[in-house]
């Protein structure tokens, strides 16, 4: 469902602090002397080898490849990051306050709606109308279940960089 795939997009931001301390953790940790350790020898006992490299010149290569998976996957993180912020910034203020709320401070609805001023069935309306908003913006199309008429149909597009 497509509510369920922004509110991934969303928790996903709130984790990336702690994902990134992770990428960074198994890049040093790649980086260390005790990184993959390949036996030095085969069965029969000959020296083991990696097409025409040496044992160091093998270990170096997986160690590489390795980091660069890892440098990858912060480099999508951080993309995904700044996809993110700039969707937020397309919602008014008190969408904004109810999505932070919801996903980012983990108030109740309660709480949320508090908040927000407003009673706990105008707050789903305006979290919904958000949702919907982000939706568009990160995938550039109605949700497959919404009508355009539902929200406003002068919603300007928005363009924000595709996650490749």
């Amino acid at each position: 469902m497509w509510w369920r795939w922004v509110e991934g997009q969303l928790r996903e931001y709130n984790c990336a602090e702690l994902i990134r301390e992770d990428i960074y953790n198994e890049i040093r940790l790649i980086q260390d002397d005790d990184y993959i350790r390949i036996p030095t020898s085969n069965v029969d006992g000959m020296p083991r080898t990696f097409g025409f490299h040496s044992q160091v010149e093998g270990q170096a290569e997986r160690r590489e490849v390795a980091a660069a998976k890892w440098r990858n996957k912060l480099s999508k993180l951080n993309r995904q990051v700044k996809r993110v912020e700039a969707a937020l910034k397309h919602l008014n203020d008190t969408e904004r306050q109810i999505i932070v709320n919801t996903y980012f401070t983990l108030l109740s609805e309660h709480d949320v709606a508090d908040t927000a001023g407003t009673s706990i069935q105008k707050c789903r309306q305006i979290r919904k109308r958000a949702m919907i908003k982000l939706y568009r913006i990160f995938k550039g199309e109605w949700p497959p279940d919404v009508e355009p008429i539902f929200i406003n149909r002068k919603l300007e597009p928005v363009e924000v960089a595709p996650l490749s």
